[in-house]
């Protein structure tokens, strides 16, 4: 019995041990990708709409096609993907100096699942519990994209940016939390939402605040690029 209490008592701190080097690995792999995606993003920003080059993006279910920014990363988590059936591009672009990225996306919702039509999505969008400006009405225009009738609206939120820190010393055997030091950075999110048969489209620009008005017309020429193919 004395035997089998040892065993699982070296067993049990095993794990633990397991558990605190996967948490202290994640940490630095977190802070080390941040810190590269930072230097390399300096070297590359540049907001001159005629200075970013575009390349032609074909939706492969075939709904629509765009041309985006080249050399952006591609994302392939879409918002509310679990909700609805989703398809189309997601691409994440060059940071500011706080190091919050701009994140661009063209998308088409097929309106077969939780999500109701476009009323439905512009109200779970505004309610993100990130935003700044909550306490403000939002400003509703009209848009003519690609022959549709559809809404555009602008709301500011924040993007968490995690910041270099020394990890103090730790023992082994214990677990720990680990929480990291962030910056709030303000960012500016401009939508458009246009209906579709089915479901409907979702065109959006997320950018740093202090970038918006450099980096706006590059968005522009991305909307005015916009295709229905249909089937």
């Amino acid at each position: 019995m004395k035997k089998r209490k040892s065993l699982i008592a070296k067993a049990t701190g095993l794990r633990v041990k397991n558990c605190f080097l996967i948490l202290s690995t994640t940490a630095f792999l977190i802070l080390s990708s941040s810190n590269l995606l930072l230097s390399a993003a300096s070297a590359e920003y540049h907001g001159d709409p005629a200075k970013i080059t575009l390349e032609r993006f074909n939706s492969p279910a075939g709904q629509f096609s765009v041309s985006i920014p080249s050399g952006w990363s591609r994302i392939e988590s879409y918002p509310y993907k679990m909700d609805d059936t989703v398809t189309g591009i997601m691409i994440e672009g060059p940071e500011n100096m706080e190091g919050a990225p701009m994140t661009m996306a063209v998308l088409h919702y097929a309106g077969s699942g939780w999500i109701k039509g476009v009323d439905h999505y512009i109200k779970m969008i505004l309610a993100t519990p990130t935003r700044l400006d909550g306490e403000k009405a939002t400003e509703f225009s009209d848009v003519n994209i690609a022959g549709i009738k559809g809404t555009t609206f602008t709301f500011k939120k924040f993007h968490l940016v995690v910041l270099p820190f020394r990890q103090p010393p730790m023992e082994n055997g214990v677990i720990y939390e680990m929480k990291p030091p962030t910056r709030k950075v303000a960012m500016v999110v401009r939508h458009l939402v246009l209906p579709a048969k089915p479901g409907f489209y979702s065109l959006w620009f997320e950018v740093p605040e202090d970038r918006y008005s450099e980096f706006s017309g590059t968005f522009d020429r991305v909307v005015k690029s916009f295709s229905c193919q249909g089937k």
